[in-house]
């Protein structure tokens, strides 16, 4: 097996058992986001929809010079907008992917067993044909050499057949 498909592996085997489901996935998706581990039964993803970007935490000052008042609160900086609709299939398709890796890694083992065994069957072919080469080039050898003694010469080293 490969590397990426030990790496592939060795994540699977380190997750949230599975199988996972989107919520909702019965009706093509919910506007939570959530991923679920059926096995475990909690949450292992929320998928991000809506305006995204970072936050952080700011202080806003309100009221005048001699009365001021500071509040805490999250600032964030938007970089984009997912649409909800896209964020449930984001959703689908993570469970979707999560439920497809074993029998992916199956699937890949089981191709690459019958691979090495195609490539020792052609490596075993390869050396029977070099064998029976070296085997016709000696004959054709004792062929030439039977027909050139006596009156049987030969023009050329080429058995006439």
């Amino acid at each position: 097996m490969s590397d990426r498909w030990d790496a592939l592996r060795k994540l699977e085997l380190a997750a949230t058992l599975g199988p996972w489901r989107a919520c909702g996935d019965d009706r093509g998706g919910c506007i939570c986001g959530q991923v679920w581990s059926i096995t475990s039964d909690h949450p292992v993803a929320v998928v991000e929809q809506g305006e995204w970007g970072d936050t952080y935490p700011a202080l806003k000052t309100s009221g005048d010079t001699f009365n001021q008042h500071v509040t805490a609160v999250i600032e964030k900086i938007a970089y984009g907008h997912i649409d909800p609709e896209v964020a449930k299939r984001n959703a689908l398709l993570i469970a979707a992917a999560r439920n497809a890796i074993p029998e992916l890694l199956k699937e890949n083992a089981e191709l690459e067993a019958k691979l090495e065994a195609m490539q020792r069957e052609l490596k075993a072919g390869f050396e029977l044909a070099i064998a029976l080469e070296s085997e016709r080039d000696e004959l054709r050898r004792q062929v030439v050499e039977l027909l050139n003694e006596g009156d049987h010469e030969l023009e050329s080293d080429k058995p006439p057949f």
